[in-house]
C-alpha cells in the first residue's frame, strides 16, 4: 500500500513540475499590469474581455473611435513581445480589447 502511494505522489509531483514549466513567467511587469487590471474588472464587468468585431467592441457593441481602433491592431502585433504589450481598453464600457 506504501509503495503504490509512493508511486502515485512521484507521479503528481512530476506532473505539477511539468505544468510548473508550462506557466507563463510573471516577471515580467507587462504581464503583472494585466493581471492585476484583469482581477480588478473582472469583479466588477463580465466578460472582461472583447473582442473588437468590424471595429465595433464585442462588450458593449459601441463602435470605436479610428485611433483607439489602430491601438488595438497594433496591440494585436505586439502579442509576442510581452514586453511591449499594452493594455488597450474601450472607451464606453472599460473591458479589454483585443
Amino acid at each position: 500500500m506504501d509503495s503504490r502511494l509512493a508511486d502515485v505522489e512521484e507521479r503528481l509531483e512530476a506532473a505539477l513540475e511539468k505544468r510548473l514549466e508550462k506557466v507563463t513567467p510573471l516577471d515580467n511587469p507587462a504581464t503583472k499590469r494585466f493581471l492585476l487590471y484583469y482581477n480588478r474588472l473582472k469583479g466588477r464587468r463580465w466578460p472582461v474581455l472583447a473582442k473588437l468585431d468590424e471595429n465595433v467592441c464585442s462588450g458593449c457593441h459601441m463602435e470605436l473611435p479610428p485611433a483607439k481602433q489602430q491601438e488595438v491592431h497594433r496591440y494585436v502585433s505586439m502579442a509576442n513581445e510581452p514586453a511591449k504589450m499594452i493594455i488597450v481598453t474601450c472607451d464606453f464600457c472599460g473591458r479589454i480589447v483585443f
